[in-house]
């Protein structure tokens, strides 16, 4: 195989383990200033760390693509870092983020596969479906395992919620094949590629633009500020944003160096990464399933990664 195609694999699992470790921040952020709020705010994070960044790297705070590059990237942010991401908050009203998590994990990775394989032309190896196919395994193993909460929870299932998720699911893959097209194709049949620290930088200013006109549409500007004035509530914002911008830049790198489908299946083994983290950060014991859930997406990711 070749080197590139291991770094891009090595890069989205790096990627899976700054999105957990976002995640458990984000968890504290919600917690202390909404969903809503954490939500906008984290967005300027994520583009002003993207703008410093490249502009240390390159010597310059604007990247260099085609326009029809940028659009590319801008609906690829649109359809991921607003409207899935917001389809998928919406629909933790209706369900709890495990049954949320359950459904879109697994799923994002097929769409792309498919999406993939007639707007990219990516076909999958024997291996390649292979590999894919044990590591989803191993997720779904760890997912299956319904926390304490849950299992007390008397809810009926609200299939409206799980529709969302699965809405929002199809806007996460929209944005994997958009990003991709979007780094390799400039509308003149040059197919130079994108910088990934360049399109991260595009796609972090387009996401941020659009979600502060919403913001600032419903009048809740003043709002989201005040939410930060406590100091106990920046901390973990803070924290959380820049595991997320890292987690951003790597899956860009990835995206360049490796088929769309097999970045978007390691892409997915947050719930797999969470597992240690939370140990160590809030000693939270290792089932049993878990540790089998585990073992079986490393077996996965070695196949992937090996043949």
């Amino acid at each position: 195989m070749e080197h590139s195609l291991i770094f891009g694999e090595f890069a989205a699992i790096v990627f899976s383990f700054f999105i957990a470790l976002s995640a458990v921040y984000y968890d504290d952020s919600v917690k202390k200033i909404g969903a809503y709020n954490t939500n906008a705010l984290r967005i300027i994070i994520y583009f002003l760390g993207v703008l410093v960044v490249y502009t240390i790297l390159f010597g310059s705070p604007i990247p260099g693509m085609a326009v029809t590059q940028f659009l590319f990237l801008g609906l690829s942010a649109a359809f991921g870092l607003v409207i899935g991401d917001l389809l998928f908050f919406s629909s933790l009203i209706y369900i709890n983020a495990w049954l949320a998590l359950l459904v879109s994990s697994p799923l994002v990775p097929i769409i792309v596969a498919v999406t993939g394989y007639f707007f990219l032309d990516e076909s999958l190896s024997f291996y390649d479906i292979l590999g894919i196919t044990i590591t989803l395994i191993g997720i779904l193993i760890v997912l299956l395992e319904k926390p304490e909460s849950v299992e007390k929870s008397k809810e009926p299932v609200s299939f409206f919620g799980i529709f969302i998720v699965t809405l929002s699911a199809f806007g996460q893959a929209a944005s994997f094949i958009l990003a991709k097209y979007g780094m390799f194709w400039n509308g003149d049949g040059n197919t130079t590629p994108v910088n990934p620290f360049a399109a991260a930088l595009a796609r972090t200013f387009v996401g941020m633009v659009i979600i502060w006109l919403m913001v600032s549409m419903q009048g809740r500007v003043g709002k989201v500020f005040k939410s930060i004035q406590p100091k106990a509530s920046r901390k973990p914002l803070l924290l959380g944003a820049v595991f997320c911008t890292i987690s951003l830049i790597l899956s860009l790198v990835s995206l360049s160096h490796t088929k769309a489908a097999i970045s978007s299946t390691l892409m997915s083994l947050m719930p797999i990464m969470v597992i240690p983290i939370v140990y160590f950060k809030n000693g939270e014991k290792v089932s049993p399933r878990g540790i089998l859930g585990t073992v079986i997406s490393i077996i996965g990711v070695a196949v992937l990664m090996l043949f």
